[in-house]
């Protein structure tokens, strides 16, 4: 309702003041968070989660400088390709 209310602009004619609207948006974020706290098996799938993150991150950087290797050494190989394709530069 307020993304609509703030597409239509017509705050001047509502007897409502829009940041209560977003704040009312918040609070629903808020009801769903009062819901995982009581949620026990939820809470342990998230706290597993929460526990995996940094082993996902060192994964994650381990898999850049794999693609950064592969990067320099296609560079490395096939950088001059364009050059040799014209016969006037070609050594050989």
């Amino acid at each position: 309702m307020g993304i609509t209310l703030e597409e239509i602009k017509i705050t001047a004619a509502l007897p409502i003041n829009p940041t209560i609207i977003r704040i009312m948006r918040v609070l629903r974020i808020a009801r769903v968070l009062k819901l995982l706290k009581m949620a026990t098996g939820m809470r342990a799938l998230l706290d597993t989660v929460m526990q995996a993150l940094p082993q996902v991150g060192n994964l994650g950087l381990l898999f850049m400088l794999l693609f950064f290797i592969y990067a320099a050494l296609g560079v490395e190989i096939f950088g001059k390709l364009a050059q040799c394709c014209n016969p006037a530069h070609c050594s050989y």
